[in-house]
Parts: C-alpha cells; sequence; structure tokens
C-alpha cells in the first residue's frame, strides 16, 4: 500500500493535469470572430464586388481572400485612381463632343485625249473629292476645332458638314484657318454638340495615362 500511494498520487495528478490541459485547449480551438471585409476587388478587372463573393460577377476571375492580418481596416481609395466604370463615364460624356467632318472638294481633272485627227488635247471632266476627319465643340455657340487639312485639302476650299455619334448631320462654314499649326474652327448652329469641359494644362504630369477619341471614317 505505501509504493502504491506514490503511483496512485502520480497518476491523479497526471490526470489533473490532462484535464486542465484539454479544457484550455478546448478553450482555445473557438476561433476569434473574423470580420468579413466589405468590399472584394477582381485583381483582373478591378471591379468591385461583395466581401463575400468568390468569383468577379463582371469577369468571372477567382477573388483573394483575405486573411484578417492582412485585411486594413477603415481603407480609402487613393482619390488619384479611378474605377473602369468611372473611366467608361468619363470617355462617354467626352465622346458626345467628337464629331465627325466631312469636306466636299469640287475639282476639275484633266486628262489627255486624242481627236480623230490624231491630234492631243486635255478633256476637263468636272469631279468632286471627299475627304473625313475628326474634331470636337469646344463651346456652346457652335465652334468645331479640327485640322486644318481637314477643312481645306490641299488648300482648296471644301463643302463641310459634321456628324455628330448619334447621327445627326449639320453643315458647316469655316471661320478660321492656321496651316502653320494645321488648326481649323469651324461653326454650326449653336447648341447643337455639347462642349468639352476645358481641363489644366499646368496640372498634367508626364507619363499619366491618355485616352484618344476621334471620329474619322
Amino acid at each position: 500500500m505505501r509504493t502504491g500511494s506514490p503511483v496512485r498520487a502520480l497518476l491523479v495528478a497526471l490526470c489533473l493535469l490532462l484535464a486542465l490541459s484539454g479544457g484550455s485547449a478546448q478553450e482555445g480551438a473557438a476561433p476569434a470572430p473574423v470580420a468579413t471585409p466589405s468590399f472584394l476587388y477582381c485583381p483582373v478587372c478591378g471591379h468591385q464586388n461583395k466581401g463575400t463573393s468568390r468569383f468577379c460577377v463582371r469577369d468571372g476571375s477567382p477573388l483573394p481572400s483575405l486573411s484578417p492580418q492582412r485585411y486594413t481596416r477603415g481603407f480609402v481609395r487613393a482619390t488619384e485612381t479611378f474605377t473602369l466604370e468611372e473611366i467608361q463615364a468619363a470617355i462617354h460624356q467626352a465622346s458626345r463632343s467628337v464629331v465627325r467632318i466631312r469636306a466636299k472638294v469640287k475639282q476639275d481633272l484633266r486628262t489627255p485625249e486624242q481627236d480623230e485627227d490624231g491630234h492631243g488635247y486635255l478633256e476637263i471632266v468636272k469631279d468632286e473629292a471627299r475627304f473625313a476627319g475628326s474634331g470636337f465643340a469646344i463651346d456652346a455657340d457652335g465652334s468645331i476645332v479640327t485640322n486644318a487639312h481637314v477643312a481645306a485639302p490641299d488648300g482648296q476650299s471644301a463643302e463641310l458638314s459634321v456628324e455628330t455619334s448619334t447621327g445627326e448631320g449639320y453643315s458647316a462654314k469655316l471661320v478660321g484657318l492656321d496651316e502653320a499649326s494645321d488648326l481649323a474652327v469651324l461653326r454650326i448652329d449653336a447648341g447643337k454638340v455639347p462642349p468639352l469641359s476645358w481641363g489644366d494644362s499646368e496640372k498634367a504630369l508626364l507619363g499619366q495615362e491618355t485616352w484618344a477619341l476621334g471620329n474619322p471614317l
């Protein structure tokens, strides 16, 4: 009995230790609640998705899972960045001010001919040439800026017309031309084409993204 007493006491102590360690393990096994992010951004197209989404609703790309250690609460998007939807809206708004310009030039074509007696002569044929280019409205008075080579092809006077992105067409007249800078100003009826919003060239930086809009064909 005396020899068994230390063994029995040791067994009791081990049982108590196991019980205590088991209880603390169970208590520690319960994970702390993790806050779900409000939004997840697609790594391919940048679209904003719900925080519970697993795939992007726009292009179907898998969305990254954010661990609590990497998720930053109170995220605020940088003001110099734009979403795809914002870029599309800006391009759509600007395209309303971009027009197609058609120029029709009347010209005489001289072709060498020969009569019945074998004498040569130049036959003059009335013809017209058609050209096209792009322009954009700069004010509500109907002023359109384009290239000089579009408004006056080869320096010739032309019959000018303007077509909008929605298909309306208006006759235009040339009010100013500078061949050195290849710029010209046309005029149509006021209020037909919404003007572009002027930016500040002093704020433009080298390397910034640029979109070119045109409608030559």
